[in-house]
């Protein structure tokens, strides 16, 4: 089990799989007994785009035994941000992890429910099509944020869990300074930190967004965040009970559908793009070798929208392992 605060012990090799959903991009680990430990210094050192893997976050694929109520689950997707920290849920990472159960035979084409810490999630997945997963109802938990970037610039956010927290501003462009982490006040409303979208209205059901991550920093898509930001654009636009937010964001575009029960469908590609083995050494340093490159990262902002072209030209892209060894 992964301890993001408790020094993990050496260990033999693992291997690992790296997953892309839009542009987010996750090491994943195949932990079905349980054996598997790494702290938050290991994991940030996996996730380091120079010398480590390069990834947004780490997914542990593991067991799940249901409990008394609860939906009927096999696997727990245990989610660390890049930083090692925890994370509630991942609406991309949720996605790649049903890729790869899919790839590796676990389970089939269909509608299956993923345990997660924001509880049993469903996943729907055919063959030559999008993966989409149910992602529950959002919470709107105050419309009187405001937010501050690394220039000083302020925007007015709406505050919603999804059930990350999320402060969402509807900005007039992207081209937004997000080289540290944006601040909102009253920090009251969201105590233990937000991610941060920026969102432009390009037309009813379509908009654009820029998000940096709690415990990631600025990347290139955010599951959780193009609901948050689908949510606040419909109620802009007063799109009514039901409807289809198309969400374009450096790494692609995402598509979400609220249903007359409020629920949020979250939908876009995911594929495994990479896997390799890894090990760290006595002295703590990370081991990489035995790299095979599966297929190339979605493609980069989607075309045709410059302001997400322009605005995130400097955002990094994950550095695909070419060499036998590191």
């Amino acid at each position: 089990m992964l301890s993001p605060s408790q020094p993990a012990p050496r260990r033999q090799q693992w291997r690992y799989w790296k997953g892309d959903g839009t542009g987010n991009d996750f090491v994943v680990v195949l932990d079905l007994d349980d054996d598997f430990s790494c702290d938050a210094r290991e994991i940030a050192a996996l996730c380091n785009r120079l010398s480590g893997i390069g990834a947004d976050g780490l997914l542990r694929v593991a067991r799940h035994t249901a409990t008394a109520g609860e939906n009927d689950a096999s696997f727990f997707m245990d989610y660390h941000n890049a930083d090692g920290s925890l994370a509630e849920m991942c609406g991309n990472g949720i996605r790649v992890f049903t890729r790869f159960l899919i790839e590796q035979g676990l389970i089939s084409y269909g509608v299956h429910q993923i345990a997660t810490r924001a509880g049993v999630l469903t996943v729907s997945a055919e063959p030559e099509t999008d993966i989409s997963v149910d992602m529950g109802t959002a919470e709107v938990l105050s419309e009187e944020l405001s937010v501050v970037v690394a220039d000083g610039a302020v925007s007015k956010a709406v505050a919603v869990r999804m059930p990350n927290p999320h402060a969402v501003a509807v900005t007039d462009d992207l081209l937004i300074d997000l080289s540290t982490s944006p601040r909102h006040h009253p920090e009251h409303v969201l105590a233990d930190g937000a991610n941060y979208e920026f969102v432009t209205l390009l037309a009813p059901g379509h908009i654009a967004m820029r998000v940096y991550e709690r415990g990631v920093g600025q990347t290139q898509s955010c599951g959780t965040g193009a609901c948050a930001a689908a949510v606040v654009a419909a109620a802009r636009w007063g799109l009514g009970d039901s409807w289809t937010m198309h969400v374009d964001v450096p790494g692609g575009q995402l598509r979400v559908h609220r249903d007359l029960h409020e629920h949020l469908h979250l939908q876009g590609p995911a594929q495994i793009t990479e896997s390799g083995l890894f090990a760290f050494a006595a002295d703590g340093n990370l081991q990489i070798s035995d790299v095979v490159v599966h297929a190339q990262p979605n493609p980069q902002p989607t075309p045709g929208d410059e302001q997400v072209d322009a605005a995130t030209s400097a955002v990094p892209t994950s550095r695909v392992q070419t060499e036998s060894t590191q």
